[in-house]
């Protein structure tokens, strides 16, 4: 998928300004600016665009809530493209090109290939809070954002992936407090051979005993 426009009619800062991404083939387009100059804003824009803007915005500061639309022309990799406006409200908030006609349940979702709001957030529209958080998570060890970060960075793909994988392995070894992984049931079976052997084993003392009264009876 690729973002050709961002349109931002009436959102935070914003009135009737166009970004337009549709040039190049590369896929990469800077947007940058002085402090204050939005891009912040642009950014949360885009989110929202796809995903609904919530209940509770900040961006309502120039255009109260009833006005609030953002626009976004998509292409998918087939070529397929989608125009639609988002507003804010409780039903019917994506709407085509037209700004008036709803567009159906999952059109956006179809675009995004099944991508949910956080996971696009994570690997797509970072905004510089959350790239410390990652930054901090990649320190500490954990985190779905910091390993999304640890990969972009090191050049390793999948590493979300094979980290859950790896998870999956270590809980079919072991689970604290469980019965059936394989390390738990060979820890209880090992218990039991040790209980079954303790009480079968005669030690030199007893048997040295019994010889003792072997002998004597043997005497007799």
């Amino acid at each position: 998928m690729k973002i050709l426009e961002l349109a931002l009619h009436a959102f935070g800062p914003f009135t009737d300004a166009v970004l337009d991404l549709s040039a190049g083939q590369e896929g990469l387009h800077l947007i940058y600016g002085p402090n204050e100059a939005g891009k912040s804003s642009a950014l949360r824009a885009l989110r929202q665009a796809l995903f609904g803007i919530p209940a509770q915005s900040s961006d309502s500061f120039v255009h109260p809530y009833s006005k609030m639309r953002i626009g976004l022309t998509l292409r998918a990799d087939g070529g397929r493209t989608l125009q639609l406006i988002r507003r804010k409200g409780n039903r019917n908030t994506l709407l085509g090109a037209d700004g008036t006609t709803p567009l159906a349940n999952g059109t956006v979702e179809r675009f995004l290939g099944g991508l949910t709001e956080a996971e696009f957030k994570s690997r797509f529209a970072l905004d510089h809070e959350e790239l410390i958080q990652g930054g901090k998570a990649i320190l500490q060890g954990g985190g779905e954002l910091g390993a999304v970060l640890f990969q972009a960075g090191g050049g390793l793909k999948n590493l979300v992936e094979v980290r859950r994988e790896l998870d999956r392995e270590l809980d079919e070894l072991f689970r604290p407090g469980g019965s059936k992984p394989r390390i738990n049931a060979g820890l209880s079976d090992l218990k039991e051979a040790n209980e079954v052997k303790r009480k079968t084993v005669l030690h030199s003392s007893e048997w040295l005993e019994h010889d003792t009264a072997r002998r004597e009876a043997a005497r007799r």
